[in-house]
């Protein structure tokens, strides 16, 4: 028979994870070492979170009901986990390349990644966007208000610019006049 304090001990108990995690049909389960004993647990997580650890990882293990093959996990690496976070802030990435999801003491949202950055979907933007990058468009772009085109005088309008096309005459195959303006206007 199994004293008590012994097992109010393994109710809840710390262990390190063996191997990555496996995904079963309907729980995600884990090989971890808890006490010098090798264990299988499932592992848990918020709702809409998911992961899949790396081996040596932390985990806190508990046991449901307080029955032993009810062993559950919350696994974490605080080795690698994100520092400096501001009272009330969250985030949510992988540590290991610090690649994330900040939402900010603030009301900001801050994606950082160390690659491509991928929507798939609509996405639909209200209020302002800088960006301080090159921007390639595979597609059409669509413009419901004015365009304006920053240079190193003074910004111009795409309107300006339609204006300017209209209204422009030139010289042309050596003759002295100018040409008429544009028949087809933009």
């Amino acid at each position: 028979m199994i004293d008590l304090t012994t097992s109010f001990k393994n109710v809840i108990r710390k262990a390190v994870t063996t191997t990555t995690q496996i995904d079963g049909n309907s729980a995600y389960n884990i090989q971890l070492q808890s006490y010098n004993a090798p264990l299988q647990s499932e592992v848990v997580y918020p709702y809409g979170i998911a992961g899949s650890p790396p081996k040596g990882s932390a985990a806190l293990l508990f046991q449901v009901a307080g029955q032993p093959q009810n062993l559950t996990a919350i696994v974490y690496d605080p080795a690698t986990r994100f520092l400096g976070l501001a009272e009330g802030e969250f985030i949510v990435g992988n540590q290991k390349v610090q690649t994330f999801i900040k939402f900010d003491k603030d009301g900001n949202v801050q994606i950082q990644t160390n690659g491509l950055c991928k929507i798939i979907g609509d996405l639909e933007v209200t209020g302002e966007i800088t960006a301080d990058a090159n921007v390639t468009v595979k597609g059409e772009v669509v413009v419901a208000g004015e365009m304006t085109v920053l240079n190193d005088t003074d910004p111009l309008a795409m309107s300006d610019f339609r204006t300017i096309y209209n209204s422009h005459t030139h010289k042309e195959n050596d003759v002295p006049n100018n040409t008429d303006t544009p028949n087809q206007t933009i």
